[in-house]
C-alpha cells in the first residue's frame, strides 16, 4: 500500500498485511481513522493513498490532501 506524507509528499510502500496487522493491534482502534505512519524525511503524518478497513470505511488521500 502506498502512503503519502501530508507535509513533504514523500511516498512509502508498506505491505498490506503489515498495515492490516498494525491497524488491528491499535489500542485506540478508531474505525473512523486510517492507519498512519510518521514520515522518516520530515516527521509529518503519512496517510494511505487508499485504504478500506475491516468495517468497510474507505479513506482516500484526496480527502485530506489536494
Amino acid at each position: 500500500m502506498k502512503f503519502i506524507c501530508l507535509g513533504c509528499d514523500e511516498k512509502e510502500e508498506v505491505p498490506r498485511d503489515v498495515v492490516e496487522f498494525l491497524d488491528g493491534m491499535d489500542v485506540d482502534h478508531d474505525p473512523f481513522n486510517p492507519p498512519q505512519f510518521t514520515c522518516k524525511k520530515c516527521g509529518e503524518e503519512m496517510y494511505p493513498e487508499y485504504y478500506k478497513n475491516e468495517f468497510g470505511y474507505e479513506f482516500h488521500i484526496s480527502d485530506v490532501h489536494p
